[in-house]
């Protein structure tokens, strides 16, 4: 587009110049025109020590010298009168006359290279389009002086139609220019009006040779049609070579040609104003002399040559920028994958074939799971490169025809067509779950990789964007459901996403105005039946829908980031209980990972402070993985415990913890998973059971049986050494009313029967 922009700004800037009727009025024109195409405040015509054109200033009030000496540098910033600072460029019309356009905006923005190329085909115009008119103007004053002189008549004429003809070609020439002609034709154009104008036998255009710097080699050539001639010659040798090398028109005799030649000229050809080579003419009559005029002939086709070559390598610049830019647009930067705009262009592709004929076709939307942990745990180098070792064993794993984008962060898609049924989606879905089975070595570490897999199936009556959005659902619910599986979409999933949509909308304004109710569940002391802990229960009281649980409305707010929020009031409103509670009884409140940020310390302890509740009266309840994994987690928890807050390992055996780095641990209490608990009726569960309390004595941490549901249960605990118990036999959670209650009763049976298989 800017390549047409110029072409077009140059034809009108020909066009202009052409009807000027003086040089006056040609250089006025040029100036206006050259302000309005740059959008340049100021800009002048700079012959030697004068500016006879300038715009941009009223008549009389222009800095002359300022201008003349911008016009010996090239670009910049100056400072000019009545404008301030500037940004200039200037560009040296081809000609006799040593003469510059200099062009000026405000500011200290420069101009663009389009701007360049744009000014200096310009200044070529000019030149020429003034050495056009000075050649035409010194053609009638011979044709005054021929008429006192009949005899010069006939030579007048044919001087006037030779220019006549330069002009003509040269303006042919110009057209196909800025016409964006092939390359090609245009010099091959150039060549042969050069032949014809300079009455030549022979005319070549030699540039640098790309595979040579040292030589000159043949781009196109008129009047050699057996290829007798050197395809290319020493960059500094006969005419061209030193037309090149020096920058200058040479006129060359004896050994500076080539056999069987009488004459020959060169002139430089240019690209963005370095000689890149020359457009040479030779002739082999005897006696043969190049006039000046000519020399000026050649030295204007190898100008038009100079900007051929210079608007064309800008053209094939730009497409290649554009179809650079274009494959960044539609591809991933990281794993060079298709991105979501291509995936979204291929689906509704896809879909259209499948409209207008009825096939199988599905996507699968793949995220990986626990991505931000590894991320945050060995840094964003180490994310990057299991993205990409991601990334190409999924590749591995599909057909050469389907495509895998990546949509972005840990989020991958495959869109699937031509299936032959509609359980390849899910064959393809476990296939990649196995492909990532395997640990990914990540800087000399080895990670262990799963992902949640959505899988959605083409239905012709809907639209292409339905299937990502469809997909995307499934993904989210095989994340619900425990990750490392794939899900495919059924409808019941838009409505379970609405619900939790308007959970989302209202949890906040619940938050905020008081909806949260507390519940507390009693942990007994085990020797003695009394209530040492309570453990704090968030229930929401919806005034539409009543009291909610909490797994109605706790893993919205850890997806919607509102988790820390209603944390927060679950402190604010528990600890205001628990300081009306007896001094020997505890609260404990659960911490989610994501309330566990650098500032929660010092929140915890203003919120115990605020309500006059001493450090060690409360217990913070984290999960085993996140204080065995998560380094930044460790260290709160750690500061956590320093204030005197107990801490509690809840969830106790369904992670990988050790002795060793048990006793490294800031925690007082292990609390053993219920699942355990609910598995003591066997003789590995119970083995299971009396692992983990040997481990927890052997750490001096207190234990806490999760889940206790039956007499059993209970009495098989107390005789394994269990300090402590919670559940539905002891006490169901009662709201925070009811909590005084509990600390008078005893809970325990007085008479417990010996349980099966304890001694």
């Amino acid at each position: 587009m800017a390549v047409q922009w110029a072409a077009e700004q140059l034809t009108t800037f020909l066009a202009a110049l052409s009807t000027a009727t003086d040089r006056a009025s040609m250089l006025r024109r040029a100036v206006d025109l050259a302000a309005e195409s740059l959008e340049a405040e100021v800009v002048a015509y700079v012959e030697g020590a004068d500016a006879p054109a300038i715009t941009g200033y009223p008549p009389g009030r222009a800095p002359v010298q300022a201008l003349v000496a911008l016009a010996q540098g090239r670009s910049g910033q100056a400072d000019l009168p009545g404008l301030g600072t500037v940004s200039y460029h200037t560009a040296p019309l081809d000609g006799p006359v040593a003469a510059h356009l200099v062009t000026a905006r405000t500011g200290t923005a420069p101009f663009t290279d389009d701007d360049g190329t744009l000014l200096r085909g310009m200044a070529r115009v000019l030149g020429l389009s003034l050495l056009a008119s000075e050649q035409l103007r010194d053609e009638r004053d011979r044709r005054t002086d021929s008429e006192r002189e009949a005899a010069g008549i006939r030579d007048l004429l044919r001087s006037v139609e030779e220019r006549q003809m330069l002009l003509e070609r040269l303006t042919r020439i110009q057209r196909s220019i800025t016409g964006q002609a092939p390359l090609h034709e245009v010099l091959d154009s150039i060549v042969a009006g050069a032949r014809e104008l300079t009455d030549s036998e022979v005319v070549v255009l030699r540039c640098v040779d790309p595979t040579d710097p040292t030589a000159l080699a043949t781009v196109a050539a008129h009047g050699d049609p057996h290829g007798c001639l050197p395809r290319t010659l020493p960059a500094g040798g006969y005419v061209a070579g030193r037309a090149f090398a020096e920058d200058a028109l040479v006129v060359g005799a004896g050994s500076e040609l080539l056999s069987g030649f009488t004459a020959a000229m060169a002139a430089p050809v240019r690209e963005k104003d370095v000689p890149v080579g020359a457009l040479t003419v030779a002739t082999r009559t005897a006696n043969r002399t190049y006039t000046r005029a000519e020399q000026e002939t050649l030295t204007s086709f190898a100008a038009h040559a100079s900007l051929a070559l210079s608007e064309a390598h800008t053209a094939e610049a730009l497409r290649g920028a554009l179809e650079a830019a274009r494959h960044d647009a539609l591809h991933d930067v990281l794993t060079g994958l298709p991105n979501r705009a291509l995936l979204r262009d291929r689906l509704d592709h896809a879909a259209a074939r499948a409209k207008r004929r009825p096939r199988d076709m599905a996507l699968l939307f793949l995220d990986i799971d626990n991505f931000k942990h590894i991320n945050d745990s060995l840094g964003h180098d180490a994310g990057d490169a299991l993205l990409v070792a991601v990334a190409r064993r999924l590749v591995d794993s599909v057909r050469p025809v389907d495509t895998i984008a990546r949509l972005g962060g840990d989020e991958f898609a495959v869109l699937i067509e031509e299936m032959a049924s509609e359980s390849e989606a899910e064959e393809l879905a476990h296939r990649l779950l196995q492909a990532l089975a395997e640990p990914v070595v990540v800087i000399d570490r080895q990670v262990e990789v799963s992902a949640s897999v959505g899988i959605a199936i083409w239905d012709t009556l809907g639209e292409a964007h339905e299937l990502l959005s469809n997909a995307d659902l499934a993904m989210y619910e095989a994340k619900r459901a425990g990750g490392g599986r794939g899900v495919l979409f059924e409808p019941g999933m838009h409505e379970r996403t609405l619900a939790r949509l308007d959970i989302e909308r209202d949890l906040r304004p619940a938050i905020e105005n008081g909806q949260l109710v507390m519940y507390y569940q009693p942990v007994v002391e085990l020797g003695t039946g009394l209530v040492r802990t309570c453990e704090a229960l968030v229930r929401w009281q919806h005034p539409a829908r009543g009291l909610l649980g909490p797994n109605e409305f706790i893993p919205v707010a850890e997806s919607s980031r509102l988790i820390g929020l209603l944390g927060d009031e679950v402190l604010r409103q528990s600890v205001a209980d628990a300081v009306t509670w007896p001094d020997d009884v505890r609260l404990a409140v659960n911490l989610s990972p994501r309330e566990l940020t650098a500032d929660l310390p010092r929140r915890v302890a203003d919120r115990l402070a605020a309500a006059g509740l001493e450090p060690d009266r409360l217990t913070v309840e984290v999960t085993e993985g996140v204080v065995m994994a998560d380094s930044d987690a460790f260290a709160v928890i750690d500061q956590l415990h320093g204030l005197g807050i107990h801490v509690a390992i809840d969830d106790f055996g369904t992670g990988y913890s050790s002795l060793s780095r048990l006793r490294s641990l800031p925690v007082d209490t292990l609390k053993i998973d219920q699942s355990f608990v609910s598995a003591m009726h066997t003789c590995d569960g119970l083995a299971v059971i009396g692992a983990i309390l040997a481990l927890g004595k052997a750490a001096g941490l207190t234990t806490v049986a999760e889940g206790v549901e039956t007499p059993d249960q209970l009495r098989a605990l107390t005789e394994l050494g269990c300090d402590y118990g919670q559940g539905f036999l002891l006490s169901r959670p009662v709201p925070a009313s009811a909590a005084p209650t509990l600390f008078s009763s005893r809970f325990i049976p007085e008479r417990l029967v010996p349980a099966p298989g304890v001694a």
